[in-house]
């Protein structure tokens, strides 16, 4: 069933002010990935007819019951010398796959609301991330702004089904980057984002054994030892390993 449009839209610092660079950009998402393409971008592609659809029948290959191009995650049959894709320039942004069309959008849809952030695997996001990075927020985005694959996604991500749940999120994730919005150096942040994955476990734990989210206690900079302050730069792949392993979320935030 398609979803309305929620009447309160937030979008990340610089969501709207996001341009592709192209060819321009340092790193592409043309290679190094995998494509996939959604039954709408299948069954359109083998409609196509003549040399492109010729083209297009070639360069789609199934992996795992899933279609997509490049699947040995080499570089898109149709990224040209230049940095361009081919399939764009001839046929339009329309035609080409759907994920395409909207990385490195993050879109969601809760219900009540809805957020619009960048996928920071994006050089270019990731670069307009870091030089903003002293004013990170979610504010009030306007509906006439949004574009045609913005009003596609807000119309088909999965609903919510656990609105106390994600409510509880909200709370805790506006906790927490305040916390690391507010450290002065690099002693600081090492200290927040080591007393936030012990929150992340607590939490984990808490929820396995029924309790809510709320109910975890929020764990604090301990004066004497300033527990964390030597632990997080570099850090090391077993403790990145645990971070990325210990962490919870709703499906879609």
């Amino acid at each position: 069933m398609e979803k309305r449009i929620p009447d309160r839209l937030f979008a990340l610092t610089g969501y709207g002010d996001f341009e592709c660079t192209c060819n321009e950009c340092g790193m592409d998402c043309c290679s190094g990935w995998r494509i996939p393409l959604e039954d709408s971008d299948r069954e359109r592609f083998l409609k196509e007819k003549g040399l492109w659809g010729i083209k297009l029948r070639l360069s789609i290959k199934k992996r795992s019951g899933i279609c997509m191009f490049n699947p040995g995650s080499g570089r898109c049959p149709f990224h040209t010398k230049k940095g361009l894709c081919s399939l764009q320039l001839e046929k339009g942004e329309e035609f080409i796959p759907f994920i395409c069309r909207r990385y490195p959008r993050i879109i969601r849809n809760y219900g009540e609301f809805a957020e619009l952030k960048l996928d920071l695997t994006c050089f270019h996001a990731a670069s307009m991330f870091l030089r903003s990075s002293g004013d990170i927020d979610l504010f009030p985005y306007d509906s006439g702004k949004l574009s045609g694959i913005e009003r596609i996604c807000l119309k088909t991500e999965p609903r919510n089904d656990e609105p106390e749940y994600l409510a509880d999120l909200c709370e805790v994730r506006s906790f927490w980057v305040r916390k690391v919005s507010g450290t002065g150096d690099l002693s600081e942040l090492s200290a927040v984002l080591v007393l936030f994955l012990d929150f992340c476990i607590s939490g984990q734990n808490d929820l396995a054994s029924g309790k809510k989210l709320s109910d975890t206690e929020t764990p604090e900079v301990d004066a004497e030892t300033g527990t964390g302050k030597d632990f997080l730069f570099p850090p090391d792949m077993e403790l990145v390993h645990e971070m990325l392993s210990s962490d919870f979320t709703h499906e879609m935030l």
